[in-house]
């Protein structure tokens, strides 16, 4: 059936840790087919010292758990390596076990650390769709799950419950250092919904085994399964939760968010218990839970069935991963090392080079001293740059346009005439954000990533862009946000094609001509208007295209609409308790007004609050509130998942055009209050209008009776967001449409 004996190399990061179980249950479970050995990336002070290892044990296949740390040795050591030309003799594979660098921008820069290794797999089907339907990287082997060794425990069906063990665990900091704000529910979603809890039920017990107040083993975490009742997950997102795999095997019952492998093992009657991320959506399940303890018995008998198919001896996990092993090797066997070879680097950075050396030295006396906490906290970014370069991730800035090149032939080729082109850059977050509310099916980012800073001149992709562009079946082109680099690509595009219908998206207005470089900014467009090289301005600020009508340009307007974001998420109670407000504002401008609101909501001892606004301004303007969140700066997908766990949200600015914010709230029925100049609501419904717009911008005690206001009607305001959703999305797409036929 397979070829015995191969050798096989899995490479762990950190001993003890979670990749280090997982490869050690493999090694037993492979052992009968397989000679399993397994290396600790922390042994090895430099990349050079790693592959010599590797060449002298010389194994058939090695094995990446973090496929980060192969990309590390792509990308510091070259072809003329012989240590590397040696180490491609032999098959090389990794898995995908976790949600990080899955962005488009992400996984174009891993396209040949994906291209390179014999074959690869993900851990769940969701992260299997991901990169199967990306333009940039090979299509994975397949799924195969997390399989960690356990010994099983099975609590009767009839078996009474004197009170209910409940039990969370993990990192409760996890992902601070990147932004993310308690990524795995703690705070925010399990301790609320136990609060409550406690003033309903005495019959349960709470046991949180945190490993940022204290190191626990893996030993102490099966223990407790043991004796548990019912786990709790609340995170975000994850790869495989592997305390979801062993609560089934100790017939626990489960209370989960839809994270990563829950819905594809757990039982039908357990699918029922996957809730919204809330901490009412939790306490609900739990209470139903705690009202009725056989139903607890009930779902950890299933959950234990469902653990012994998926993952007990009639399991098929042992064949997926011979067969994935197996077909890699055979890959190698038929194209030997060549092809990897010729997709070494030429040639690599040294400096960079010299730095991870000296970075991965230092790493040791680090450890041992224990200084790794100390220096998170002293500076939070230490702990990001620190992990990329110890444990292998390395953000590669450097963005080769012949890759994307496909993916733009592949997006503008399957235009049709009629359809506009939408050219926006990432980069700025709020326009990005609307363009892609706007225009989903036609948007088209350049420059592609937002690292790229496209306020300038020259860029090295702009004349082919211009090219594909002129070239395109599209007869209208829009420029949204209007950057310097999109000026000189719509110059470029009217020489080569001039009848071309090109305009201006303005995502601003003559409010913000205060900042002379606001105006300039205008003046620039209305200069290529002037020129022709533009056919005219879409706004999205109401009634501004009447004056720009009057100064004689061309103009339309068009609002941004409620995106479409979760709209199988349901509205959960407000609890009086904790309340959760999101400031969301840019401190350095007096259009965002974000001090007013930051000092409306002092008056109140049951907010807590979520902001960007920089934590010595707040503590400035605000020294005694202590109940304050801090988050930074984070792509969109992680700052809807913060703006989500919000119950009101404030956006009461100076000028707006068509807020994102209030929109985005919107869509994930939070009530957002905003200032005259961001009303999305009256002219949907009145009522809306009179909830959630204060007049008043700049008087904080006025903006805190409006909260008090929300807070009070809170179960109409959300019921009035639900069932006018789809009317505002109606009007906008009705709107959207009529000024496609005008262009």
């Amino acid at each position: 059936m397979v070829n015995s004996r191969i050798n096989v190399v899995f490479v762990v990061d950190i001993r003890n840790w979670a990749f280090d179980n997982v490869a050690k249950s493999l090694k037993g479970k492979l052992s009968e087919f397989y000679k399993v050995d397994i290396i600790y990336w922390e042994d090895f002070p430099s990349i050079l010292s790693f592959l010599q290892s590797i060449n002298q044990m010389n194994p058939d296949c090695v094995h990446f758990f973090f496929r980060e740390q192969l990309s590390l040795i792509l990308s510091n050591v070259d072809v003329s390596s012989n240590l590397l030309r040696i180490f491609c003799k032999r098959a090389i594979t990794t898995h995908i076990p976790d949600y990080l660098y899955s962005d488009e921008v992400s996984l174009m820069n891993r396209r040949r650390l994906l291209n390179f290794v014999d074959s690869y797999f993900t851990t769940n089907s969701d992260l299997h769709g991901i990169y199967r339907d990306s333009h940039f990287v090979p299509d994975p082997w397949g799924v195969i799950y997390d399989w960690i060794e356990l010994e099983p425990s099975t609590k009767p069906a009839n078996s009474a419950i004197d009170k209910v063990r409940i039990v969370w665990s993990g990192n409760s900091l996890w992902g601070e250092y990147a932004g993310h704000v308690d990524y795995k529910g703690l705070k925010t979603v399990i301790t609320p919904a136990l609060t409550l809890l406690k003033d309903k039920h005495s019959n349960f017990e709470f046991l949180c085994m945190d490993s940022s107040k204290e190191k626990i083993t893996n030993q102490e975490v099966l223990d407790e399964m043991h004796r548990a009742d019912i786990l709790i997950i609340a995170s975000e997102r994850e790869g495989t939760p592997l305390t979801l795999i062993e609560a089934m095997a100790n017939s626990c019952a489960i209370v989960s968010t839809d994270v990563g492998i829950a819905s594809e093992i757990l039982p039908q009657e357990q699918l029922e218990f996957l809730y919204p991320r809330s901490s009412r959506e939790l306490y609900s399940k739990l209470d139903k839970l705690l009202s009725n303890p056989v139903l607890v018995r009930s779902l950890g008998v299933k959950n234990n069935e469902a653990w012994k198919k998926h993952f007990g001896v009639d399991s098929d996990l042992r064949e997926k991963w011979l067969d994935f092993l197996n077909s890699a090797v055979r890959r190698y066997e038929v194209e030997g090392p060549s092809r990897k070879i010729n997709m070494l680097p030429t040639q690599i950075n040294f400096m960079r080079a010299r730095t991870l050396s000296a970075v991965r030295w230092t790493r040791r006396i680090i450890n041992k001293l224990g200084m790794v906490d100390v220096l998170k906290q002293i500076s939070p970014r230490f702990a990001s740059t620190y992990h990329r370069l110890i444990h292998g991730s390395y953000r590669n800035h450097d963005i080769d346009y012949s890759i994307i090149e496909s993916f733009y032939k592949s997006k503008i080729s399957s235009m049709k005439m009629s359809d506009p082109i939408v050219v926006g850059s990432p980069m700025w977050k709020g326009v990005a954000a609307s363009t892609q509310a706007v225009f989903p099916e036609y948007y088209l980012r350049y420059p592609f990533t937002e690292h790229e800073y496209p306020e300038v001149e020259e860029h090295v992709y702009l004349k082919r862009m211009s090219e594909l562009l002129a070239q395109s079946p599209a007869e209208v082109i829009i420029y949204s946000g209007g950057s310097l680099i999109h000026k000189e690509l719509a110059r470029l595009v009217k020489v080569v094609s001039p009848n071309k219908r090109q305009y201006f998206m303005w995502h601003g207005s003559p409010a913000q001509w205060v900042d002379a470089g606001q105006l300039r900014f205008f003046s620039m467009w209305r200069s290529e208007y002037d020129n022709n090289i533009i056919d005219g301005i879409i706004c999205l600020k109401r009634n501004l295209e009447e004056t720009l009508n009057q100064m004689g340009i061309r103009a339309f307007y068009l609002m941004n609409p409620v995106p479409v974001i979760d709209d199988i998420r349901l509205p959960g109670d407000l609890s009086h308790e904790v309340i959760n407000v999101g400031l969301f504002s840019s401190i350095s401008s007096w259009a965002k007004n974000p001090f007013p609101q930051l000092l409306s909501v002092s008056g109140f001892d049951n907010i807590l609050l979520t902001t960007n606004i920089a934590k010595n301004d707040v503590e400035l303007a605000f020294p005694k509130h202590e109940r304050v969140q801090y988050i930074h700066h984070m792509d969109r997908q992680d700052f809807i998942s913060v703006l989500k766990k919000q119950d009101i949200n404030l956006y009461i600015t100076n000028t707006e055009c068509s807020p994102m914010i209030a929109l985005e709230s919107w869509a994930c029925l939070i009530p957002c209050i905003v200032g005259p100049a961001g009303d999305v609501y009256s002219t949907v419904d009145e009522k809306l209008g009179a909830y959630l717009v204060e007049k008043n911008v700049d008087n904080p005690s006025l903006i805190a009776e409006r909260i008090k206001k929300v807070i009070e009607n809170y179960d109409e305001i959300v019921h009035l967001l639900r069932v006018n959703r789809a009317v505002q999305r109606d009007n906008f797409e009705q709107a959207k449409q009529l000024i496609l036929n005008r262009l």
